[in-house]
C-alpha cells in the first residue's frame, strides 16, 4: 500500500510524518504575519491571547521578525506587547536585522516604540557600528536622531566611527562627528586620536573632514534669504550651490518656517531631498507647530510624505492644536496619503485638542467626497485596540 506523504504548508516542504495539529494558533499566526494579514493576525490574538508573540522559531525568532516588510503589521504587533529587544540563537536583534536590510523605516518604526538602539549581537556590535561600517547614512542618520550612542566599542575595540572611517564612508563620519561634536567640544581632535593607528589613507581623510568641517563653520551666510528664495523659485542649481559653499539649511521666514517646510508644502520634492542631504531639521516647528513632514501630508504630496517617512520623519508629531499627521492627510483629501500615514503608524484614534479624531472631523465637516476616506478611516479604526503608547507630543 505504501507509506503516506504529506505537504506541510507553513513550511512548504514534504514530509513522511503528518503535519501537528495548531492547537495553540501558532502556526496561523506566523503565516498571516507572513502574509501581512492584519485581520487575520487579531483575530488570533484575540483568540489565543499575547502569549502568541513569545512563541518562537527554530532560529529563536518570534512572529515580530516576520513583519520587517509589513509596517501595519509590524505596529500591530508592538503594540499588542511583542518583545522588540528579543534576540535569535545568532545574538542579532530585530535592531540588527533591519539595520543590515537597510530598512530605514522600520528602523525608525523601532525606535519610536523603545526599542533598544544599543542592543550589541555576538560581536559586541550595536546598530550604529553595522551602519557605519557599511556607509548605510540614512540608517546612521536615524539611529542618532533616536540616541544611539555613539561611543560604544565593539570586541575589538572599535567605535562606530572607527569604522566608518576605515570604510572611507565620508558622509557618515560626517554625521558621526556631528553628534560627537555636540558631546564634547574636542570631538574632532579626539578623531584625530582614534586613528593614529590607522594607515595613511584614513588619517589624510581624517584631516580632509575636520579642516572642512572647520571651514564650513566659519562661513558667513550674508544673506540667509538666499536659500529661501531658491527653494520658492524651484531653483536647484542655485540651491546646491548655496548649499555646497556653507550655507545653513534652516534659515527661518517670517512664519518661521524653514527651507524645508517651504519645499514640502510648495511640493518641491528635489529640493527637500538635496536638503535632507545636507541635513536639514526635519522636526522643526513653525510658527504654527508645523513639521516639514505634516505640511507634505496637509498638501498631500504623496511623494515628499513617503520620502520623509523613509527618512524617519516623526510620524507621531502633532501641531499646536493638537493635530496629527492622519488629521493633515484626512484633510488633503488624498487617500493615498492618507493610508501612507497609516502604514507608517500613524493614529487613527488621536484626538485634537477640541477632542475630535481625524474621522470626527472629517464627519463634522459633511463633505460627500471625503466618503472615501471615512470608510478607510472607520476600516482601520474597526481592526486596531486604542493604542498603549504614548500619544502625539505637541511642541513645548
Amino acid at each position: 500500500a505504501g507509506y503516506a506523504y504529506y505537504y506541510n504548508t507553513r513550511t512548504h516542504a514534504s514530509q513522511w510524518e503528518a503535519p501537528g495539529t495548531d492547537d495553540n494558533g501558532r502556526e496561523a499566526f506566523f503565516s498571516a504575519v507572513t502574509a501581512g494579514d492584519v485581520n487575520a493576525a487579531t483575530r488570533l490574538l484575540l483568540r489565543h491571547g499575547r502569549q502568541l508573540l513569545d512563541i518562537s522559531d527554530h532560529n529563536g525568532r518570534t512572529a515580530v521578525w516576520y513583519a520587517l516588510g509589513h509596517m501595519s503589521m509590524a505596529q500591530l504587533l508592538f503594540e499588542s506587547g511583542a518583545n522588540l529587544n528579543r534576540t535569535d540563537v545568532d545574538a542579532n536583534g530585530l535592531v540588527h536585522v533591519a539595520t543590515r536590510q537597510r530598512n530605514v523605516a522600520f528602523l525608525a518604526l523601532l525606535a519610536v516604540y523603545g526599542a533598544d538602539l544599543d542592543l550589541v549581537d555576538g560581536a559586541q556590535q550595536t546598530p550604529l557600528h553595522i551602519a557605519a561600517a557599511s556607509g548605510y547614512q540614512r540608517c546612521v542618520d536615524v539611529l542618532l536622531r533616536h540616541g544611539a550612542t555613539p561611543d560604544v566599542l565593539d570586541s575589538a575595540a572599535r567605535s562606530p566611527l572607527q569604522l566608518s572611517t576605515l570604510g572611507n564612508h565620508v558622509a557618515c563620519v560626517q554625521l558621526l562627528q556631528k553628534v560627537s561634536a555636540q558631546q564634547a567640544p574636542v570631538a574632532d581632535i579626539a578623531l584625530l586620536t582614534q586613528v593614529a593607528s590607522m594607515n595613511r589613507r584614513c588619517i589624510v581623510l581624517a584631516f580632509f573632514a575636520f579642516f572642512n568641517n572647520a571651514a564650513k563653520a566659519r562661513v558667513q551666510d550674508d544673506n540667509p534669504s538666499k536659500v529661501l528664495d531658491a527653494v520658492y523659485d524651484g531653483d536647484l542649481v542655485t540651491l546646491q550651490s548655496l548649499l555646497v559653499h556653507g550655507a545653513s539649511p534652516d534659515p527661518r521666514n517670517d512664519d518661521d518656517q524653514t527651507p524645508l517646510h517651504v519645499a514640502s508644502a510648495y511640493g518641491r520634492l528635489e529640493c527637500v531631498s538635496l536638503l535632507c542631504e545636507y541635513m536639514a531639521d526635519m522636526e522643526a516647528r513653525d510658527a504654527h507647530g508645523h513639521t516639514p513632514l505634516f505640511l507634505a501630508s496637509r498638501r498631500g504630496h504623496l511623494s515628499i510624505v513617503k520620502f520623509l517617512l523613509e527618512s524617519a520623519a516623526d510620524v507621531r508629531t502633532a501641531n499646536d492644536d493638537g493635530r496629527t499627521l492622519v488629521h493633515a492627510a484626512a484633510l488633503s483629501g488624498s487617500l493615498p496619503c492618507l493610508h501612507l500615514v497609516l502604514e507608517y503608524g500613524g493614529d487613527p484614534f488621536a484626538a485634537d485638542r477640541d477632542g475630535e479624531t481625524p474621522y470626527e472631523m472629517l464627519l463634522e465637516r459633511g463633505d460627500e467626497s471625503a466618503a472615501p476616506l471615512l470608510d478607510y478611516l472607520d476600516s482601520q479604526c474597526s481592526l486596531r485596540q486604542p493604542p498603549t503608547s504614548p500619544r502625539p507630543t505637541s511642541p513645548t
